[in-house]
């Protein structure tokens, strides 16, 4: 869980070498909110089992930690000098296992995924903030919609904050009245 991830993530910067890095990949199944809906609860279980079976799979090639966030949401501590390229070569082969459908009984769910990483010492200074950047990246991975792992970059986070600083900004002159909407239609 989440309270896991932020602890070992923690200790392993509170216990890193000055050249050891650490990658935090946040992994989003898309569509996995639909399958319970459309099928019923007890297929929606058996396809987290899926999900949970291929992501530790993936994961016994070296990642420190597999941690469930949300109901479609994973995460993966990486650690190490070459954290960086173990992020990239383990979303590449996340995105690889995903292809393939899950079978459910005779429900063949199609299941993409999304996936965020950043990279401590270079993209933040304790866990909180790392973990809090692969989010965003997360984010900026489901706007885009590539199809391959996101690493954290700050100018999408400044674009976000922009965005985010518009709204507010806009939301407080309408209550102010600093600003009118009109309607025009057109014809």
């Amino acid at each position: 869980n989440r309270t896991l991830l932020l602890a070992n993530t923690t200790h392993a910067i509170a216990s890193a070498a000055p050249d050891l890095h650490l990658a935090i990949l946040i992994v989003d199944i898309r569509e996995f909110r639909d399958v319970n809906a459309q099928f019923g609860a007890e297929v929606g279980d058996q396809a987290l089992r899926e999900v949970a079976h291929r992501l530790n799979f993936i994961e016994a090639g070296g990642s420190s930690l597999l941690a469930r966030l949300a109901e479609d949401a994973f995460a993966f501590l990486v650690t190490g000098l070459d954290a960086r390229e173990r992020a990239e070569t383990l979303s590449k082969k996340l995105q690889t296992a995903f292809q393939a459908p899950l079978m459910i009984g005779t429900n063949r769910l199609s299941l993409g995924i999304d996936i965020g990483i950043a990279v401590y010492p270079d993209d933040a200074d304790n866990a909180d903030q790392l973990i809090q950047n692969a989010e965003r990246a997360l984010a900026y991975a489901k706007k885009t919609q590539v199809g391959e792992g996101q690493f954290y970059q700050a100018e999408h986070d400044k674009e976000l904050q922009q965005r985010k600083r518009l709204t507010r900004d806009l939301r407080s002159a309408s209550r102010r009245d600093q600003i009118r909407l009109h309607y025009h239609p057109l014809v």
